[in-house]
């Protein structure tokens, strides 16, 4: 008979056996977390309390949301496997599970002694490390700055708690798993590790492949439920949510939270109920579990298949990848599948036992590797019909005003808000861009732009590709990149937005060498922005190459120094010249003086000084480096004496440049070039870059468009003959 009155009793004498652990534990929360706050809070007796008062409640409070998560995160982790494996080490040993099943208490009696005995181990110095050092924390911030600075860190410290707790526990019921299911500490060790790290390294792998072999491949999604579904990978991420998050926002942790208590009380259920069902002649055996058993063979399968196909592929030469792929993941997916085997039933011979098994996964592995292998899919070659699309979203880092174009973030905002319905214009581009991956078609060649697609169905699904665009896409892509709800999101200034982080104070305008800072003049700063708006819209044109030159460049600057708008100005944006203007700017729209240019330099590159120049060799060379032709003549293509040059060319070369000095051949130049290089993509390319020296000794850069440059000053580059 049973008695729940011996539940106390069998804490006690159980948690007497663990003293080892409570005594780790109770120093490793010491050490880890309360003596390097000390150490932390003795340094800032150097500091100035009434003047750095707010300075060091903000330190107190990271210091317990960055450094107390983590490190105690750490504690966690390692304290869940500890206190799991070795909280029910009986049931690895057939003797001590006959002494325990023996005393007169149930089983999910026995259950609830030992986990809450490992819980407590962990939690009772956990609590106090954290308190003691919230509360030390806590009483600073009230000496400096009263009850709202200690409410800053009580708020941390509470959540500390809940954080650590939630990732023991997770951790914790998965170990507790790996345990009921296994009869020795190897194989829970190993249940633990597939279990608990399976699904994310599969995910892993799978992106890994879809970056190798899908030309057109992005990935717009975070990898979060793959966390969830590898609780050892999901309670890091926990962590590193809690310690890195805003301070002005919760909704995302707690969010993640929710859903990680929810996973650890899945798994606690599951340790309990396999607990209750586990025979006690498991001891000192394997894995009898057949269903996870199968299920983790699957996971170690994969990923050892997946794994030991890209090994292989990224070390031998780019014609013999396929086989040595294949040899790869046939190789390692059975060693794998073997050895689990063998650990499984703790037998060498074991290591084919579950041979049909084994050949299904392997040929199922196999078969996943070679469909992306040849997109066999057509990953890279889908293409709705028309009816179908109801939006696309587009980005290209080419065609866009902001400075931070290249950060994940931007590019997800941008793709997430702009909303562009034509399905027709959108069919056509997306047609465009798959028929090039084809099979048979020509390979893309030229300056190319990447541009990622999001493209919405009216079936409610997304999804995202990578392509490459070239100068002969810009009929299909002009519509989509001139449209509204691109300009919105890539060119124009959100003044709105602008104005609500700090009023705006500030605009540098760039020219060459000079700069000039705009600022205090709100009124006007906020004119010339909606004049440039108002260019946008109404011409969106100028910005993909028919605005003709760029004149200026306009950066506004966050409230730290970074800019986050690089505008350049065009020739053709008459509203922003005449705002310009009008805040007595003009000088900064106008071309150079003339008078002021001592002299403009025109290269035609780097050459040996032996070479010996013809007068028609160079001006064909210079035909050819400015893209200058005859009506008969093509401007591309390398001249023979060019190339003859250029063979076996050393460290000792010499430029071979025009300077031209005459005061109407600058007075022609200033009216052709651009004062900005501008940002090169499919509609505009960088223009040549010539010197310009100004009378004052200084020199600056300005771009000149290939085909622009007068005929005179082509001839003019025959009198180099000889020198």
């Amino acid at each position: 008979m049973t008695s729940k009155h011996l539940f106390l009793k069998a804490m006690a004498e159980e948690m007497r056996h663990r003293l080892w652990m409570l005594s780790l534990s109770v120093l490793g929360h010491f050490l880890i977390l309360f003596v390097p706050f000390l150490i932390v809070r003795s340094n800032l007796d150097n500091y100035v309390y009434p003047k750095e008062a707010e300075a060091i409640v903000i330190y107190m409070a990271a210091f317990v949301k960055g450094y107390v998560t983590v490190a105690g995160g750490i504690l966690a982790i390692l304290g869940a496997m500890i206190t799991g494996i070795f909280g029910f080490r009986y049931a690895f040993r057939k003797r001590h599970v006959d002494t325990w099943h023996s005393l007169p208490v149930k089983r999910r009696t026995l259950y609830g002694v030992c986990w809450l005995d490992g819980f407590l181990i962990w939690f009772v110095p956990m609590l106090l490390s954290v308190l003691f050092t919230g509360g030390m924390a806590g009483v600073t911030a009230y000496d400096l700055m009263g009850a709202g600075g200690a409410f800053a860190v009580a708020k941390e410290t509470g959540i500390v708690i809940c954080v650590l707790t939630v990732t023991f526990l997770l951790v914790y019921h998965l170990v507790l798993v790996a345990v009921m299911i296994s009869g020795n500490m190897l194989n829970a060790i190993t249940c633990m590790l597939l279990l608990g790290t399976g699904v994310i390294c599969i995910y892993g792998l799978g992106l890994g492949f879809a970056v190798l072999y899908l030309d057109t491949f992005y990935e717009a999604g975070e990898a979060i439920p793959a966390a969830y579904a590898s609780p050892l990978v999901g309670s890091i991420y926990l962590l590193a949510r809690a310690a890195d998050r805003p301070w002005e926002s919760m909704l995302g942790v707690i969010n993640c939270l929710v859903h990680q208590i929810l996973i650890a009380a899945a798994l606690g259920g599951c340790a309990f109920f396999l607990y209750q069902r586990r025979p006690s002649e498991l001891a000192e055996q394997g894995v009898r579990n057949k269903g996870l058993s199968v299920l983790m063979r699957i996971l170690a399968g994969a990923i050892a298949g997946m794994g030991g196909w890209l090994l292989f592929v990224l070390l031998v030469d780019d014609y013999q990848a396929v086989g040595w792929g294949i040899f790869g993941a046939v190789l390692f997916a059975v060693l794998a599948l073997g050895v689990l085997d063998m650990i499984f039933s703790m037998e060498f011979k074991a290591f084919l036992a579950h041979w049909a098994q084994m050949t299904g996964i392997v040929m199922a592995v196999l078969l996943l590797d070679v469909a992306f292998c040849f997109d066999w899919l057509g990953y890279d070659t889908y293409l709705p019909d028309q009816e179908d699309i109801a939006q696309i979203a587009i980005y290209d880092p080419d065609l866009c005003n902001r400075t931070d174009r290249h950060e994940y973030s931007r590019i997800e905002e941008s793709l997430r808000r702009m909303q562009y319905e034509d399905a027709q214009t959108a069919y056509a581009f997306l047609e465009r861009m798959t028929d090039r991956y084809m099979p048979g078609a020509k390979p893309v060649q030229g300056n190319r732009d990447k541009i990622m697609v999001r493209v919405t169905l009216k079936n409610g699904r997304s999804y995202y590709r990578e392509y490459e665009a070239t100068s002969a896409d810009s009929q299909v892509l002009a519509p989509l990149v001139c449209s509204e709800t691109y300009l919105e999101q890539n060119y124009l200034f959100d003044i709105e937005d602008i104005e609500e982080e700090e009023p705006l104070g500030k605009l540098i305008l760039v020219k060459g060498q000079r700069s000039k800072m705009v600022k205090e003049e709100r009124e006007v700063i906020h004119d010339i922005l909606e004049a440039y708006n108002y260019d946008c819209l109404e011409h969106p044109k100028i910005l993909i190459g028919d605005g003709g030159r760029i004149l200026l460049e306009m950066d506004l600057p966050y409230p730290d120094g970074r800019y986050r708008y690089n505008c350049p100005v065009y020739e053709g944006m008459s509203r922003t010249i005449e705002a310009l203007e009008a805040a007595g700017l003009g000088e900064w729209t106008a071309d150079l003086d003339p008078a002021d240019v001592e002299e403009i330099e025109l290269s035609l590159g780097h050459y040996p000084p032996d070479t010996s120049w013809t007068r028609e060799e160079l001006v064909t060379l210079a035909r050819q480096v400015y893209g200058v032709a005859l009506a008969q003549e093509k401007p591309s293509g390398t001249g023979t004496k060019e190339a003859e040059a250029q063979e076996g060319l050393e460290l000792e070369e010499e430029e071979l440049c025009l300077r031209v000095t005459d005061p109407a051949a600058i007075r022609t130049l200033l009216g052709l070039v651009s004062y900005e290089s501008g940002r090169s993509n499919v509609f505009w390319r960088n223009g040549i870059r010539l010197r310009l020296e100004g009378k004052d000794g200084k020199s600056c850069s300005v771009y000149l468009q290939k085909g622009s440059l007068p005929e005179e000053l082509v001839l003019r580059f025959g009198e180099l003959a000889g020198l």
